[in-house]
């Protein structure tokens, strides 16, 4: 680091239980020393009790604040999971740790994404609702629907994801399609439940990546509940590009305006998602695919819409070529590799930082 330069701060805010799933981007605390970026990791529980002054600037990465989700909110509160309640208690837990970074900052402060951004990316609804205002396509929604209402849309052939608002890696979801239910909560006639931990399986992802199972079609208590509970966004299901013979969505990774990195993920038709647990893989996109091209256009105009630096975006192309947002990621994505941490962090912190400082 140089001598006659004050430090840029980056602080990570992650509690310890992301620190496997953060080492890539820990490990260029070297690389960006070397570039006068101080890399400093505090939890949200030390974040809260307060942190002595910062001299210079500092930008702020925050990361799933999984202590308080943990103690405070799944499994906590009342009603399934992922719903109203719990999108609630995240924004306003997101919110007053802004406010504690505001009140302790010795500088300039910035983020790489602020918590009210954040918060809103983690209330579905209201992410898609702020989406498809400023033009991004998302898919049709359903407003406030009744059973009855419901069960037209079937009639008519249409299918309907169901989510709760503040579910993330594909866990509280439901999808009503002609002739067959399915959920991946546990529904025993009365209640959405969280599922048992897989028997014998202790590992992350089996613990987090919910299964679907079926329900019998046309069950009202069901369908009650789902239309009762507030905090569920029923959305059309896209009708996919293509021959059907796959599920198939793009992953785009947003930075400063520009699209960093383009997965394809594909699984079999009958998966409701792509994630790994239903047989879903993925691989980098072909840049000459003009289905990436459009689903790289409407992650960077749903960045904007939603006020993100940096986020991953899921996009279904439909069978009319138009790309539909589908879900956001806003805090660090697990599973990113450090070279790519390491061109997000060149472009979104040590290039502003060296365009700030002052000439010597």
């Amino acid at each position: 680091m140089s001598e006659d330069r004050t430090a840029t701060t980056l602080l990570l805010v992650a509690d310890s239980s992301a620190s496997d799933a953060l080492r890539p981007l820990t490990a260029l605390r070297g690389w960006l020393a070397e570039r006068d970026v101080d890399l400093q990791v505090r939890s949200y529980g030390q974040v809260s009790g307060g942190l002595p002054p910062a001299a210079g600037s500092t930008v702020v990465i925050l990361c799933f604040p999984h202590t308080f989700w943990d103690s405070g909110v799944e499994g906590r509160l009342p009603g399934p999971y992922g719903t109203q309640a719990y999108a609630q208690a995240l924004h306003t837990y997101l919110l007053r740790i802004g406010q504690k970074l505001a009140d302790t900052a010795g500088g300039s402060l910035r983020y790489l994404n602020a918590p009210g951004a954040v918060a809103l990316t983690r209330d579905k609804a209201a992410a898609q609702a702020r989406l498809k205002q400023c033009g991004v396509p998302v898919p049709e929604v359903l407003q406030s629907p009744r059973p009855r209402d419901v069960l037209a849309e079937l009639d008519r052939g249409s299918s309907l994801y169901v989510k709760a608002v503040c579910g993330s890696m594909g866990k509280g979801m439901a999808h009503l399609a002609p002739g067959r239910w399915r959920t991946n909560y546990r529904y025993g006639g009365r209640d959405l439940l969280a599922p048992g931990e897989p028997a014998g399986r202790s590992d992350w992802e089996s613990r987090e990546q919910w299964l679907f199972r079926e329900v019998p079609e046309g069950d009202r208590g069901f369908l009650e509940l789902l239309c009762d509970t507030r905090g569920f966004l029923f959305e059309r299901e896209i009708e996919p590009r293509g021959d059907g013979a796959l599920r198939t969505e793009f992953r785009i990774t947003v930075a400063g305006g520009t699209v960093a990195a383009a997965d394809e993920r594909t699984a079999p038709r009958d998966a409701l998602t792509t994630r790994r647990a239903e047989g879903g893989t993925g691989r980098t996109a072909d840049p000459a695919d003009p289905g990436v091209h459009a689903a790289s256009r409407a992650a960077v105009r749903a960045a904007g819409a939603l006020g993100l630096s940096y986020a991953v975006f899921d996009v279904v192309s439909g069978a009319d070529g138009e790309p539909y947002v589908v879900d956001t990621t806003a805090f660090p994505a697990t599973g990113t590799p450090a070279e790519l941490w390491q061109d997000l962090l060149d472009l979104l912190v040590v290039r502003p930082a060296v365009g700030a400082r002052p000439a010597v």
